[in-house]
């Protein structure tokens, strides 16, 4: 038996040593599933791949998390949600891909500011999960919104499409006219926060799609490259590039 004791302490040690041992996201509880719509947009039917997440469930927090939890630096999806020990995760704000990876919106975390940026929408968390999604310059200055995390545009508020980049200071002809791989958030009156990537389809057209979901407020997120999707411990949507930030759904710590 002590020999059987030993070489199972050196196997445990062998696999610790080896770096499999890694960070693992739990298993979602039933208050987070992910399913697949095909709907229809003007541009023809689209693949729409989505996480809901029942915002009523108290045992649940949703928060940015920081590429290695540092402004500039880089880490993929799945990686940033099995450290945070993520049920969920999607891609977050932009940031300088090509160069410095900074973020460019703005981004709380536990209150506190990390990264300022007043251009385009935010989606805000109050202590008990209640989001609002706003332009990022009426974000309040106080302690109302525990965690926040911008991109933009707007697509929807009060249940109907109000989609106006050039309104919220955004003019980049990607978002103003083009197509491309898109993510976005929202969420419905009762208070279930949806996440979602969806290919080839300009903001108007991901817009049409929110509103076709079902949804109250919706924004778009950063996209192309840096579109992702993740759930249960793996991709529904694989980021083609490292990210800076990601957005996490997580299990409320006690």
């Amino acid at each position: 038996m002590g020999k059987k004791m030993v070489l199972f302490a050196l196997t445990a040690l062998l696999f610790l040593w080896n770096g499999s041992a890694s960070f693992v996201s739990a298993a979602a509880p039933a208050s987070i599933v992910s399913s697949k719509k095909v709907m229809a947009t003007s541009a023809g039917k689209r693949t729409v791949t989505l996480v809901y997440v029942n915002l009523n469930d108290k045992n649940l927090e949703v928060k940015p998390l920081l590429a290695k939890d540092k402004i500039g630096s880089t880490e993929s999806l799945d990686s940033m949600a099995k450290r945070a020990g993520a049920y969920a995760a999607m891609n977050g704000t932009f940031f300088n891909a090509y160069t410095d990876k900074k973020a460019h919106g703005e981004i709380v975390i536990n209150y506190e500011e990390k990264n300022e940026g007043w251009s385009g929408a935010s989606i805000g968390f109050t202590e008990d999960n209640t989001p609002v999604i706003m332009f990022s310059g009426s974000l309040p200055r106080d302690r109302t919104y525990k965690h926040i995390i911008s991109a933009g545009p707007t697509l929807m508020k009060g249940g109907k499409v109000t989609v106006n980049p050039q309104a919220e200071k955004m003019n980049d002809p990607k978002i103003t006219k083009l197509s491309g791989q898109r993510s976005f958030i929202g969420y419905t009156k009762d208070k279930k926060l949806v996440m979602g990537t969806v290919p080839n389809v300009t903001v108007a057209q991901l817009a049409q799609i929110c509103k076709a979901l079902g949804l109250e407020a919706a924004m778009n997120m950063d996209g192309g490259a840096s579109s992702g999707l993740y759930y249960n411990g793996k991709y529904l949507t694989k980021p083609g590039r490292l990210l800076s930030n990601a957005l996490v759904i997580v299990p409320r710590k006690k």
